[in-house]
């Protein structure tokens, strides 16, 4: 059974599990929209794969067994450094900022136009191969940016700490 339980939310059943021969799980959320998800195990507690929603269009998805809210379980490794250095590299300048984040990092690469989720999303992605929203260089970002802007202007809310700060008019 796969419940999905964001901070500080209900959790919402996904339904049942069903273990396919070759070892992946399929499940599919009921209710709309419906998702079809089929994942693979790649170590004891991550499973990754994709989920179709709207038709052929399939979204890369991560689930681990148990992970606490706040990630405190995940130790900072190299590979955190590494996301940073390489978000860095990815944020080179100004030419390839693009002021206006919305999340949508397929844009961005396209128009090689990176607000800062994006870039650590591909960062992410180039480095370790997955993105994990809850790992440690996520966290601590976040944090900094945070400590950053106490008693400055106001983080939208509703857009995440790294788009709200990405998109403040003050931020050069």
């Amino acid at each position: 059974m796969i419940e999905w339980a964001p901070f500080g939310k209900k959790p919402v059943s996904w339904g049942p599990l069903v273990l396919q021969s070759d070892g992946s799980i399929e499940f599919h959320r009921a209710g709309a929209p419906a998702a079809s998800c089929v994942l693979r195990r790649i170590d004891e507690r991550n499973y990754e794969g994709t989920c179709k929603r709207f038709g052929p269009k399939e979204r890369q998805v991560t689930m681990t067994e148990n992970l606490p809210p706040s990630g405190t379980e995940l130790p900072v490794s190299n590979t955190d450094f590494l996301i940073l250095a390489k978000a860095r590299q990815i944020l080179s300048g100004p030419s390839v900022w693009n002021r206006h984040d919305d999340r949508n990092c397929e844009d961005d690469a396209k128009q090689n136009s990176w607000g800062l989720s994006c870039a650590l999303y591909q960062a992410s992605i180039e480095v370790a191969g997955t993105y994990l929203h809850l790992r440690p260089v996520m966290m601590d970002v976040r944090a900094a940016l945070a400590e950053h802007n106490k008693g400055k202007e106001r983080l939208t809310r509703g857009s995440g700490p790294l788009v709200a700060y990405n998109n403040l008019e003050s931020v050069t």
